[in-house]
C-alpha cells in the first residue's frame, strides 16, 4: 500500500547538507533522469526562468531521450515538473507554460556527483 500524498513540502533549499528532509528531497529529485535533465537545464541558464518549450527542446535534443516531444511535453506537465516543485525546487506555471528554478546549493553538488559518475560509466 502507497502513503497518503500529505501536500506540498515546503524546505529551505539553501540548508545544510547533513538535514534529512533536504537529502531525501534531493534523492527524489534526482533519481528520475528526466528530472536530472531539468534541474541540469535550468542550473546552468542565464536567469531563473525558462519555458517548458525550452526544456522539450532541450530534453529532445539529448542523447538518452528518444521520445518525441509531445511525450516528452506530456511527462513534463503531469510527473517531472510537479514533482520538482513539490519537493520546492522549482515553481511551475502551467497556465504561462514557464518554470522558474530556485537556486539549491545542495541539489546543485548532488547533480554535479550523478554527472561524474554517469560520465565514468
Amino acid at each position: 500500500m502507497s502513503p497518503k500524498w500529505r501536500g506540498p513540502i515546503h524546505l529551505d533549499v539553501n540548508v545544510p547538507p547533513n538535514d534529512t528532509d533536504t537529502q531525501t528531497a534531493v534523492h527524489r529529485a534526482l533519481a528520475c533522469a528526466y528530472r536530472r535533465r531539468v534541474v541540469e537545464y535550468l542550473a546552468g541558464c542565464e536567469g531563473d526562468v525558462a519555458t517548458v518549450d525550452e526544456l522539450i527542446a532541450n530534453l529532445h535534443d539529448h542523447d538518452e531521450v528518444t521520445e518525441n516531444r509531445r511525450h516528452i511535453a506530456v511527462k513534463l506537465h503531469h510527473v517531472a515538473l510537479p514533482k520538482l516543485a513539490t519537493l520546492g525546487f522549482l515553481e511551475y506555471d502551467d497556465r504561462s507554460q514557464t518554470v522558474r528554478y530556485r537556486e539549491s546549493p545542495v541539489l546543485e553538488r548532488e547533480l554535479r556527483r550523478c554527472v561524474d559518475v554517469t560520465a565514468v560509466t
